[in-house]
C-alpha cells in the first residue's frame, strides 16, 4: 500500500513554500502538488508541516487517496500510476479534445479524406449538444439516441456519423482506461443500448450509354474558360470510366512508377489499410485514353504520374470540385438536368454496362471495381491474373464508344420490364409455358409464341381467368421459356 506525508520542497522568492503530498509506493517516492502554501516557522527541519489548519485539510485528502486507492489492486502500479489515477481520477474526459488530437492524427497520417469525415462527425454532435468540449460522462445513451433520432431524415449520417464518433470513443477508452490494472477512468459505456441505423440504400448514380455517347461527343471551345472547365471535368470522366470505374483520388495519386509496360498498377486509396491484400489492382491503358495521360502528364520533376496534384495543391476536395464542376458545366451545356451527372457517375455506370450490356457476371464487375471480395484471404497467397479486368474493361469501352448498340437501360435510370424481370427474357418467336395458380391449383394455362413481354402473357391468361376468382385473390404465375427452361415467377391481384 502506498504511503503518505505532508510535506514541502523548496522556498519561493517570496518566502513561503509551496506544500506537497509525498506519495512512497515500493520505494519509489512521487509528489503531489496541493493549492497550500507555508510560512518558515511552521516546517520543520525535516520538511513536515506543522501548520495545523493546511494539516488538517490536507489530511483529510490523504483519507480520500487511501478510499480511492482501496478500489484497485495496486501492487502491480508504478509510484506514477499512483499519483496518475490520484490526480486524474476525479477529473472527466473530453471527448472533444481527444477527438480533435485524433482528427489532427490522421491528417499527419495522410488520411485526410477519412478525417474529415470524422471531423464532420464531431461537429454534428457538438451542434447537438449546444457544446465545443463534450464530455464522455455526458455521451449517455439517451443523448446518443437523441442525435441519432435528430438525424433520421438524412440518407446515410444517421449511420456514418454515430460509427465515426463510436469509433473515437472506443480510442479514447483505450487511451485512458489500463484494465488491466483496473485504472478506469471512462467507467460509461453508452454504445452497448444503442442501434446504429443502416445508411439507406443509394439511388443508383448509373447512365445509359446513349446518354453517355452524348456527353462524351458533345462539341466544345478551347477559347471560353467555361468551356475549359467542362474540358476538364469530361477529361477526368473518361479517364475514370475508361480505366475500369477506378475512383479519381487513386488517379489523382498515381505515381510514375505505377505505369509500365501499358500497365497502371494502383492500391485503392479507401480500403488498402483494411485489406489483406492491400487493395492492389491491376488495369491495361486502352488507347483511347493514351492521348489523356500525354495531356496531363506531370513534370519531370513530379513524382506523379498526372499533374493534377501538384496543379491543386494535393487537396482531393480542391480536385473533386473541379472536376464536379466541370462535368456540371458539360450537363448545363446539354441542355441536361444539373446534377444528372457527377465524379461517382461514370463508376457506377461502368459497372451497369459491364454486367447488363456486355454479360459480366456481378463477381467479374466486383472484381475489375477492386472491391473487397470474400475471398481476400487466398488474394494474399495467389499471383492474380487481372487480364480478365482488362478484356472486360475494353469490352464496355467498345460498346459505348465503338457502337451505337441500344443498352438496356433506358434514360430514366429504369430497366424495362423484360429485362427487369431477373433477366428472363422472352421473344415473338420463342414458345412459352403461361400457368395461373389459385392456392396451388392450376386455373389456365397457355402455350403459344408470339409474346414480346411477360406482361403480354400474363394479361391473355388474366382474360381467361376472369370470373373464376373472388376480386382481391392473389393469383400466381409461373412462365417458362421453353427454349431455354428459364422459369419466371409472379403475382398479381385478381381484378
Amino acid at each position: 500500500m502506498a504511503s503518505f506525508r505532508i510535506v514541502v520542497r523548496n522556498i519561493r522568492k517570496d518566502g513561503l513554500y509551496p506544500v506537497y503530498i509525498r506519495v512512497v509506493h515500493k520505494s519509489k517516492v512521487a509528489y503531489i502538488k496541493t493549492d497550500k502554501l507555508s510560512a518558515p516557522k511552521f516546517v520543520s527541519k525535516d520538511g513536515t508541516i506543522t501548520d495545523p489548519y493546511v494539516v488538517a485539510m490536507l489530511s483529510q485528502k490523504i483519507v480520500e487517496y487511501s478510499e480511492r486507492l482501496n478500489k484497485y489492486d495496486i501492487s502491480k502500479w508504478t509510484v506514477q500510476q499512483v499519483v496518475a489515477i490520484l490526480h486524474d481520477e476525479a477529473q472527466d474526459v473530453s471527448l472533444s479534445d481527444f477527438a480533435r488530437a485524433h482528427i489532427r492524427n490522421m491528417i499527419n497520417e495522410g488520411r485526410e479524406r477519412t478525417s474529415n469525415n470524422h471531423r464532420s462527425a464531431l461537429s454534428s454532435l457538438e451542434k447537438y449538444m449546444h457544446s465545443t468540449n463534450i464530455m464522455c460522462s455526458q455521451l449517455t445513451t439517451k443523448v446518443i439516441n437523441g442525435w441519432i433520432e435528430s438525424m433520421k431524415n438524412s440518407k446515410s449520417s444517421k449511420s456514418k456519423n454515430p460509427e465515426y464518433i463510436k469509433q473515437i470513443y472506443t480510442l479514447a477508452c483505450k487511451e485512458y482506461n489500463d484494465y488491466d490494472n483496473d485504472c478506469i477512468r471512462i467507467k460509461n459505456n453508452p454504445w452497448a443500448r444503442v442501434v446504429i441505423p443502416d445508411v439507406d440504400t443509394p439511388q443508383k448514380r448509373a447512365v445509359s450509354a446513349e446518354e453517355l455517347r452524348i456527353f462524351f461527343s458533345h462539341p466544345f471551345s478551347l477559347d471560353k474558360v467555361y468551356e475549359r472547365s467542362f474540358n476538364f471535368g469530361r477529361d477526368m470522366a473518361k479517364l475514370t470510366f475508361c480505366l475500369a470505374g477506378m475512383n479519381l483520388a487513386d488517379i489523382v495519386a498515381l505515381k510514375k512508377t505505377d505505369l509500365r509496360n501499358g500497365i497502371i498498377t494502383y492500391q485503392r486509396a479507401k480500403t488498402k489499410s483494411t485489406r489483406k491484400d492491400g487493395a492492389r489492382m491491376e488495369i491495361r491503358v486502352e488507347p483511347i485514353i493514351e492521348g489523356l495521360l500525354e495531356k496531363y502528364k506531370a513534370d519531370k520533376d513530379d513524382e506523379h504520374l498526372l499533374n493534377f496534384y501538384k496543379r491543386f495543391g494535393g487537396a482531393p476536395t480542391t480536385i473533386n470540385m473541379a472536376v464536379n464542376m466541370g462535368i456540371m458545366r458539360a450537363c448545363v451545356s446539354m441542355g441536361m438536368k444539373e446534377g444528372k451527372f457527377t465524379s461517382y457517375t461514370f463508376r457506377h455506370t461502368w459497372a451497369t454496362i459491364a454486367q447488363n450490356d456486355c454479360n459480366a457476371s456481378i463477381s467479374e464487375v466486383g472484381f475489375a471495381l477492386n472491391h473487397t471480395q470474400g475471398d481476400s484471404i487466398t488474394r494474399g497467397y495467389v499471383k492474380i491474373d487481372y487480364s480478365p479486368a482488362w478484356e472486360l474493361n475494353r469490352k464496355v469501352i467498345d460498346f459505348v464508344f465503338f457502337s451505337n448498340k441500344p443498352s438496356k437501360m433506358n434514360d430514366k435510370g429504369e430497366m424495362p420490364n423484360d429485362i427487369a424481370e431477373t433477366s428472363f427474357r422472352i421473344g415473338t418467336n420463342v414458345l412459352v409455358k403461361g400457368q395461373a395458380f389459385i392456392a396451388g391449383e392450376c386455373i389456365a394455362t397457355i402455350n403459344d409464341t408470339g409474346y414480346a413481354s411477360t406482361q403480354e402473357l400474363i394479361k391473355d391468361i388474366m382474360k381467361m381467368i376472369k370470373g373464376k376468382a373472388k376480386r382481391g385473390t392473389t393469383i400466381m404465375f409461373r412462365i417458362e421459356n421453353c427454349e431455354n427452361g428459364k422459369i419466371y415467377i409472379t403475382e398479381k391481384e385478381m381484378e
